[in-house]
């Protein structure tokens, strides 16, 4: 009997707190994410494509975490504004460019808080 109780605890204890250590990953994605953006956007030589494709990179590395966590439709987004960047950024628009970066931004924000675990949530 004793066992069961204990067993009981246990899972309720670490149902919140799996929760979240799962946000808080999903957070430091978006931030790691946001900090390659903020990086392309204050760029000393906005010829260099390298803060952009470390951003997308960094993003399809966590693209499979962020759909399990997060609706796919909000994933889609930023991968969508990260490809509209790129693309922006390869054909030389960078209005367009720095345009497709805000709403990158935008999405990611988002993201990261897009479904904040609170005991109501998980119980």
């Amino acid at each position: 009997m004793k066992s069961k109780v204990l067993l009981a605890w246990v899972i309720l204890l670490a149902m919140p707190l799996g929760g979240w250590l799962l946000h808080r990953r999903v957070e430091r994605c978006c931030d790691a994410v946001d900090a390659w953006l903020t990086a392309a956007q204050e760029a000393d030589d906005p010829g260099d494509p390298t803060a952009i494709y470390q951003a997308n990179a960094l993003w399809q590395d966590n693209q499979h975490l962020l759909t399990t966590l997060v609706t796919h439709e909000e994933v889609d987004t930023v991968t969508l504004a990260l490809t509209r960047a790129m693309a922006n950024f390869n054909t030389g628009s960078s209005e367009e460019y720095y345009a497709a970066i805000c709403e990158i931004r935008a999405a990611l924000r988002i993201v990261r808080d897009f479904d904040q675990p609170t005991l109501r949530s998980i119980f």
